[in-house]
């Protein structure tokens, strides 16, 4: 009983703590007073210990995500008790310990200091060996997971994303980031990059998932607000030095849907939108995106395919002025397709950039001035990259 007083009186976690855990740890405090007496029995060779319920016991604790400074805090407190027991057996009411006494107290002393050092020690690398297993199965569990919520539903993903404090009915949004192609990043660099998005996010909500995902970093969070894909961005914007170690890096933001089975559309509007991040925006939501960029990024094959006849001319005579004749379209869309500040903005005069336009008009068959047609001819150049 006294080890037990001792404990709780030292560890702030069991101040409070309900019966059952009390139970618990009384229990534990008598199996090492039985492991001593039977070390004693066999000679005090602490070799012969058995301390396989030291093991159990704390591998019992790192699943319960009791602190492992607290645990180790009580093998303290119980030889702390263990020393008070001995110095009262061997002293006399309100009479100090005879010299006789303090050696045989100091060589229990010695035991149980030799013994709670070994006991500690056990437990440690038990605690540390199931946080560890714990960490690959919740990893595993969690990859897992967000693979299925991004790809296709799972079967009773409503229960598992509760596991993983998302709320499934609530509403969602989502976000893709990696860094610029151009930049070589390890596994480890991610797997830190996606660390530290999580403890931003920890400062701002309880309720989302992160993981790596081939080489991107994808973020699914429960919507709390209707403005909290702009939320997201600000908060990414802001503490982008901190998570990506100031690597170049882009980031999508998609909008935000109701229910757990939206987010592979969260997921999807995330990437799309990454894919008009550039290194003077690089974070990017969704619903910021121009359509006809959309249009464009998203066309399939057969649209790439779509090359009038015109196209190789105006290409063949576009590389012979050096690139001048899409540059001032380029100009010309910019300006709101006004052929004096197209001139400005180019600082050419205002004649040439009619004579550069109206060479367009003659190769494309469009009038620069006829909206539909134009389109038409800003399409297909944006299709084959000749804008950019």
């Amino acid at each position: 009983m006294a080890m037990l007083l001792q404990t709780k009186a030292d560890v702030p976690e069991l101040a409070a703590a309900p019966t059952e855990i009390i139970d618990r740890v009384h229990a534990h405090c008598v199996q090492h007073v039985e492991s001593t007496v039977k070390i004693m029995h066999a000679g005090f060779d602490l070799e012969r210990r058995d301390f396989s319920f030291v093991r159990e016991n704390a591998a019992i604790r790192a699943r319960e995500g009791y602190p492992l400074s607290a645990l180790l805090q009580a093998y303290r407190a119980g030889h702390k008790a263990t020393w008070g027991t001995m110095c009262g057996l061997f002293a006399g009411p309100g009479e100090p310990l005879c010299a006789d006494s303090w050696r045989t107290v100091l060589a229990l002393s010695l035991l149980a200091m030799e013994y709670t050092n070994l006991a500690s020690n056990t437990a440690a690398e038990a605690y540390s060996a199931e946080a560890q297993h714990i960490a690959r199965i919740t990893g595993h569990a969690r990859t897992e997971f967000l693979e299925g919520l991004l790809t296709e539903p799972l079967e009773a993903s409503a229960a598992i994303a509760r596991r993983f404090s998302l709320k499934p009915e609530g509403e969602f949004v989502a976000f893709v980031a990696r860094l610029d192609e151009g930049e070589s990043t390890s596994d480890e660099q991610l797997l830190d990059a996606a660390r530290n998005v999580e403890r931003i996010l920890s400062n701002n909500s309880k309720e989302y998932l992160v993981g790596v995902r081939h080489t991107e970093i994808v973020g699914v969070i429960n919507a709390a607000t209707t403005a909290c894909d702009l939320k997201l961005e600000t908060i990414l914007r802001e503490f982008s030095g901190q998570w990506m170690g100031g690597s170049p890096f882009f980031v999508g933001v998609s909008t935000i849907r109701p229910g757990l089975d939206s987010v592979v559309g969260c997921y999807e509007d995330a990437r799309h939108a990454i894919n008009h991040a550039s290194t003077t925006h690089p974070i990017v939501r969704f619903c910021d995106v121009p359509p006809f960029d959309h249009l464009v990024a998203t066309a399939d094959s057969s649209t790439y395919r779509l090359r009038p006849a015109w196209l190789t001319t105006l290409v063949a005579e576009n590389n012979k002025s050096d690139g001048a004749l899409l540059t001032t379209l380029r100009a010309y869309l910019d300006a709101g397709l006004s052929v004096k500040r197209t001139a400005s903005s180019l600082s050419i005069h205002i004649n040439t950039v009619y004579h550069r336009l109206h060479r367009v008009e003659e190769i494309t068959g469009q009038d620069s001035h006829d909206i539909p047609g134009l389109l038409n001819v800003i399409t297909v150049m944006s299709l084959h990259g000749l804008l950019e």
